[in-house]
């Protein structure tokens, strides 16, 4: 039986979606209404699964306005990332949904939020704060398709602008319908910037221009009540929010969203431990209160997970396919053969898009390629500051570069909806993660592009990124056991130094328990609770063999002889067996092009890929405390690659297998000691760290080396202890333990600034404290020197 919503109800939610899209046509998708009418009048839990691009954002705004309209308190919008914050909020103004965020950049306006919280006026409408074309003259000529010339006039002005008959030098811009005449020529004259319809939609909802950038919304004033808050879930770890801010915003809330949903339950692709936090916000909200949960992926049992989770009242769910997206997949296993497809196809798919990375440095080296072959181009990762994350996502969104190659940090969330394609440079590990991200592209076109390209180094980066996904139970049982037999509390640096364990990788696990309640943490030191606790051996394993099991099905998405548009979808048991009839398994094409491995552009790619060097920075304290002084420290160092980078790293690795450093890898680095680094002062001899995987290979490199910098050449370093090699120690308490004694300078040192070499270096601590060594015995300044960086990769 269809749901049923009452007329009146039905045209106030019209009304605010008009506004809300700046479009008098628009309508209401299948469901939309529905789960409006759910959270408003009858104030219902309510899961919303459907696909990317179909509008969830639209539902909880206008729940919002109207909610706020009948009185009720702000809306609470618990979202993962700030890019997706940064978006949300500039997407409510044209409702006059007054939106703020509390997030760890502003927390100097922490107190004028959680005032205004309290702000509230008498229930009621509130007026429409939204004025996007405040300031503005706009004039509208010819006859437009979706507005009257009397619509379009009070279109303008309800959005704060100015609608006059005539142009004039004080016009800001024309609007242009059909049969546009002479008010059309002399705006040109005049040099008045000229839009159709479409733009004047955009223009409507926006005020912004096509070929200028939108202004970053403005931070709120505070004077007045706020309609919607919007927080990330580790805000919720956050001390002082959950004391300051989070018992106020939980007793005054009259609407409470969860965004990307999936985040809540370890069976969904993304899980992540704070979201098990939102339970607490649960406790904290007056009876009645309405919840909505949003994701566009879910399958049957992230769905039963979450619907336990929220107690949730119904679930509400739409077919997940996604028309016009053409999902090609290419298998090009070197990163070179990715790079020229990319510069050669990009500009063929027209639009701007996203390439996506799963490294930072992936992201950063696949932008500067683009750059070099024409392609306005820029990389965006969590590490950017954050002013520059706000500034590439703007020029992403006024159309103002060609392409952004991100990691996963831009990602759930960020709603472009001409994004003409979406490209991954590598496999993600997981399909449902894939069909969220590829599901960026198209939203409001006809044809958009979503290729996948596999390379070789895909299989291990996933592994890495699924062996870490869960905390190893001895790990976890060693730390809770030790917290609780101490009785005291420690720093995650304290911890470091009795267990071998990367930092990210304990900071993890202590989120993690203390979502669990089996410690808590006060500053900066973590403590054991008295609560009960005890491993969960089944769930881990359960979820770590899906994992794998998800693995495989992204290599079965790429195998497939069907549609592809059909395996993503029955993945996430939406039945469906209609070929989508355009992607390259149903249409029988093609993205691939000819790649001849002597083209020059492929050379041009691969001397990319090798260009450049890795600093070696020094480090300045012990990981036991205090500071390693000047004349025992190190210089800046040099890397001649990245382990593993498609260029110098691989012919590194191929080298050391085959037993011999090349001659094409000598010239490299002489090349980069004498023209790129020269450093100051330049080295009068070369000295090297013995290995004992490969005994003598870098010795023989560092000799040829010296030789043909017209050096001297003196092995004085020797390893005293054996130990395990450094890539088994996983912080710097531990890497630094594990060479503290195990070498010593024997023999006559030179009193010159000596190139101390090695063949891969990671935790830099072997050279820290070989290079101490050497300047204890009499050396100069100490240049480390290696042939690759294998920071964060397994060797």
């Amino acid at each position: 039986m269809p749901y049923s919503v009452d007329d009146a109800f039905r045209d106030e939610a019209l009304g605010h979606l008009r506004k809300l899209t700046g479009d008098q046509a628009s309508g209401f998708r299948e469901q939309q209404l529905e789960v409006i009418h759910r959270l408003v009048e009858k104030r219902q839990r309510v899961l919303l699964v459907e696909r990317t691009g179909w509008g969830k954002s639209a539902v909880y705004f206008i729940a919002t306005r109207m909610l706020r309209d009948r009185g009720a308190g702000p809306t609470l919008l618990i979202s993962p990332l700030l890019a997706l914050m940064r978006n949300q909020i500039e997407a409510a103004v044209p409702m006059g949904v007054r939106a703020v965020t509390i997030n760890s950049e502003n927390r100097d306006e922490w107190g004028d939020i959680i005032a205004s919280l309290g702000a509230d006026e008498p229930p009621g409408p509130t007026p429409d704060a939204s004025a996007p074309l405040e300031g503005m003259t706009v004039v509208v000529t010819g006859a437009l398709d979706g507005y009257s010339r009397a619509a379009a006039r009070e279109a303008v002005v309800d959005r704060g602008g100015r609608s006059t008959e005539d142009v004039s030098v004080k016009t800001n811009v024309l609007v242009a319908g059909k049969r546009a005449g002479s008010k059309l020529a002399k705006a040109k004259a005049l040099g008045v910037p000229v839009i159709d319809e479409a733009a004047f939609d955009r223009l409507l909802a926006t005020g912004e221009l096509p070929g200028k950038r939108a202004k970053p919304p403005k931070p709120p004033t505070l004077r007045g009540p706020v309609d919607l808050l919007l927080i990330s879930p580790e805000r919720l770890a956050n001390q002082d929010f959950r004391t300051d801010v989070l018992p106020e915003v939980g007793r005054r809330s009259g609407l409470l969203v969860i965004d990307e949903v999936h985040c809540v339950s370890d069976w969904g692709h993304d899980f992540r431990p704070d979201y098990r936090r939102i339970t607490r916000v649960l406790a904290l909200l007056p009876d009645g209160v309405p919840i909505i949960g949003c994701t566009a992926t879910a399958n049957d049992r992230v769905i039963d997970d979450v619907d336990a989770q929220l107690a949730t009242d119904v679930s509400v769910r739409g077919p997940l396919g996604r028309e016009g997206l053409r999902l090609h997949v290419l298998d090009l296993p070197r990163p070179a053969e990715r790079l020229v497809w990319l510069s050669e196809t990009i500009p063929k798919l027209g639009g701007t898009g996203i390439v996506y990375t799963l490294t930072i440095a992936d992201a950063e080296r696949v932008a500067e390629w683009l750059r070099t072959q024409g392609l306005d181009a820029l990389a965006y990762h969590a590490s950017l500051e954050p002013e520059r994350r706000v500034d590439v996502e703007q020029r992403l969104l006024a159309n103002e570069v060609d392409v952004v190659v991100a990691t996963s940090a831009l990602g759930m969330g960020f709603d472009k909806r001409d994004l003409r394609f979406v490209v991954h440079y590598q496999a993600p590990a997981y399909p449902i993660s894939y069909y969220q991200q590829v599901g960026r592209a198209g939203r409001q076109l006809d044809e958009s592009w979503g290729v996948l390209l596999r390379g070789a180094e895909d299989e291990d980066i996933q592994d890495f990124f699924i062996e870490n996904a869960f905390p190893p139970p001895d790990l976890a049982e060693a730390v809770v056991s030790f917290l609780e037999e101490s009785g005291e509390s420690f720093t995650v640096p304290n911890l470091e130094q009795t267990f071998n364990a990367r930092r990210t990788r304990l900071n993890h696990l202590l989120t993690t328990l203390e979502v669990e309640g089996a410690v808590e943490r006060d500053g900066y030191r973590w403590r054991r609770t008295l609560a009960p606790w005890s491993y969960d051996f089944e769930r881990a394993e359960q979820v770590t063999a899906l994992r794998r099991i998800e693995q495989g099905q992204m290599l079965e998405y790429a195998a497939t002889h069907g549609c592809r548009m059909v395996y993503l979808r029955n993945l996430l048991d939406d039945p469906v067996d209609v070929p989508c009839g355009i992607c390259d398994r149903c249409a029988e094409e093609s993205l691939a092009i000819a790649l001849d491995p002597f083209d020059p552009l492929i050379a041009a790619a691969v001397e990319h890929l090798r260009r450049g060097y890795l600093r070696i920075e020094p480090r300045r304290q012990w990981p036991t405390g205090g500071r390693i002084p000047q004349d025992r420290r190190n210089e800046v160092g040099r890397a001649l690659s990245r382990w593993g980078d498609g260029g110098w790293g691989d012919r590194v690795a191929e080298n050391r297998l085959a037993g011999q450093f090349d001659e094409d890898t000598l010239d490299r680095a002489v090349e980069l000691v004498q023209t790129q680094w020269n450093p100051e002062p330049f080295p009068t001899w070369v000295t090297v760290l013995p290995s004992v995987r490969f005994p003598g290979l870098t010795a023989d490199f560092a000799a040829r080396l010296a030789e043909r910098l017209g050096i001297g050449f003196s092995e004085v370093v020797e390893r005293v202890a054996d130990r395990e090699p450094q890539r088994n120690m996983h912080n710097s308490a531990m890497q630094f333990r594990n060479v503290d004694q195990a070498f010593t300078v024997r023999g006559p040192v030179d009193e010159g600034p000596v190139l101390l070499l090695d063949d891969v270096v990671d935790s830099r601590w072997t050279m820290t404290v070989v290079g101490s060594a050497l300047r204890e015995a009499g050396s100069g300044p100490v240049l480390p020197f290696a042939l690759a960086d294998s920071a964060g990769r397994s060797t």
